[in-house]
Parts: C-alpha cells; sequence; structure tokens
C-alpha cells in the first residue's frame, strides 16, 4: 500500500431486495440481520468476513431449494 490517501471500503452486498426470513437473513443478500447492522463501522476485513458468510448463506439457501448457485459477475453472464 501506498499510504497515498484513504483505503477504500469494501462494497456492501446489498441489492435492493430487502426481506428477513424466519432466522433474520436477508433473502436479498445472504446477510444476518446484525451483520447489516454491523456494516457501516466494521472495517475491511470484517467486511470481508460478512460478505463470505452471506454468499455461503446464499449458496446453502440456493441448494437446499435445488436452485442454481449463485452468479459471480464476468462468468458466462454475457456482461462483456
Amino acid at each position: 500500500m501506498s499510504g497515498n490517501g484513504p483505503v477504500a471500503l469494501v462494497a456492501s452486498p446489498c441489492v435492493d431486495r430487502c426481506c428477513l426470513d424466519d432466522d433474520d437473513v436477508c433473502l436479498g443478500c445472504g446477510r444476518h440481520v446484525q451483520e447489516i447492522i454491523e456494516w457501516g463501522n466494521a472495517a475491511n476485513e470484517r467486511r470481508l468476513a460478512i460478505r463470505e458468510a452471506a454468499r455461503a448463506r446464499m449458496a446453502a439457501r440456493q441448494a437446499s431449494q435445488g436452485l442454481p448457485g449463485p452468479r459471480l459477475p464476468g462468468r458466462g453472464q454475457g456482461n462483456g
């Protein structure tokens, strides 16, 4: 790191489809409500951990429902 400016914060996984399930997990992004509350004050390392946990929850939910796994940017979506 060069130390020449502020470090960019890890982007939120929010997809503006907020709805909590019975376990208080967002159906849109996979974050637990406590992680959503924590996000604004979380350091990048914690944000990365939250994003990974959310991704794993979404993948598990999709697998349990027989749905395809999460689609990653740049992987066959035709986004150029």
